[in-house]
């Protein structure tokens, strides 16, 4: 993950990068100017048969003006590099944020469709608590009146039993009479 304090590192390693990199270059100009010196040199260590020296001193010079050159190269490329890994980081803490934000978003969705089913859920319970006290008052009913169709039947079979019992002893009754 890319923290301020990876970017902060990497930008001073540019820096320092940079700051290399322009030493080296004032080396090879400060050895370029003492290149042209040195030449003079020579033309005066000639005239003293001194030449010798002077043309070691000079491949000398000139070797580190290469040496110099070849590191300010070095760390420009290297400077090249980090300015590269800070662009990559920097893309993918853009990707890492975008990605978060994906995650949250789809975090809030299915907190709205949680308690979207939640409340699905409630009416439902409440819809079928509501069914099963009309089945239960419906069923109540039905026995109330089949209670009393029981009730009315006991009754007209009674009537009818006392029907025959009364029409039987008026029946005798009268054959006395």
């Amino acid at each position: 993950m890319v923290t301020r304090d990876s970017l902060r590192i990497t930008r001073g390693r540019i820096t320092r990068s940079q700051l290399r990199a322009v030493y080296a270059e004032q080396e090879v100009r400060e050895l370029r100017e003492f290149w042209v010196t040195d030449r003079l040199e020579i033309l005066e260590l000639r005239s003293q048969d001194k030449t010798d020296m002077t043309k070691q001193d000079i491949k000398a010079s000139r070797a580190m003006a290469e040496a110099t050159e070849q590191q300010a190269k070095t760390l420009q490329v290297s400077l090249g590099a980090a300015q590269m890994d800070v662009r990559d980081l920097i893309e993918s803490h853009e990707t890492y944020k975008l990605e978060m934000a994906e995650l949250q978003s789809r975090a809030q969705d299915i907190k709205v469709s949680f308690w979207d089913l939640k409340r699905h859920l409630a009416q439902q319970v409440a819809n079928a608590i509501e069914t099963i006290a009309i089945y239960e008052a419906k069923t109540r009913v039905a026995h109330d009146l089949m209670k009393q169709v029981k009730r009315q039947e006991d009754k007209v079979a009674d009537n009818s039993s006392n029907k025959r019992k009364w029409e039987g002893d008026y029946g005798r009754s009268s054959s006395q009479q």
